[in-house]
């Protein structure tokens, strides 16, 4: 019989004070030259999200299967450098045999929110050919495998479309930093 999925709504809201991405206190660009190089300060910052882990299928009773995730958020863009994120994948328990050890593989979305988006395309009129960020998009694979009871070893690869959503390369301004391939591997020992 296949387990139930999880699923989450939610939402947090912080009552404090936060620096807008776009706009100075008197509501000039930051980028402008005539700009205090302050930024206002809005109130509050809240985010709504969403959340769900599903059985998809599964051998037998209690063993391996297969599971989807996916993970959305939202909060405002002009106090918030991303204003939208959502993440999904696949994981598999019992690959090759070994009931222990799980696959994954996943892809996450990262949106520049519009104010810093549009602080970026004020900026090109002082400094032209200047990137203006957008996205940041992902892909990863990674293999949990359960050397031991007490010892886990996860190699992860990753490879990141667009670093930052497109920031600048420090060494070459109007360019952006290159897409990244990132390989890791993390280690569990229980005691």
């Amino acid at each position: 019989m296949l387990q139930s999925g999880t699923y989450k709504i939610g939402a947090w809201f912080h009552s404090g004070r936060f620096a807008d991405q776009r706009f100075d206190t008197a509501g000039q660009s930051l980028a402008s030259p005539l700009s205090s190089g302050v930024a206002r300060m809005l109130n509050n910052n809240y985010s709504l999200y969403a959340a769900l882990d599903q059985p998809l299928w599964q051998e037998s009773e209690g063993a391996g299967g297969l599971n989807a995730f996916l993970r959305v958020l939202g909060a405002p863009g002009d106090r918030n450098l991303v204003d939208f994120y959502f993440d999904t994948g696949l994981t598999y328990k019992g690959p090759f045999g070994r009931e222990d050890d799980t696959i994954g593989i996943g892809f996450a979305y990262t949106r520049i929110g519009g104010a810093a988006r549009s602080l970026d395309a004020d900026t090109t009129a002082t400094t032209p050919a200047y990137p203006v960020r957008s996205r940041e998009t992902l892909l990863e694979v990674s293999y949990q495998f359960q050397v031991t009871r007490w010892w886990q070893l996860q190699p992860d690869f990753q490879y990141i479309f667009n670093p930052g959503g497109g920031i600048p390369n420090p060494n070459a301004a109007a360019r952006r930093i290159g897409d990244a391939a990132v390989l890791g591997l993390r280690t569990t020992i229980m005691f």
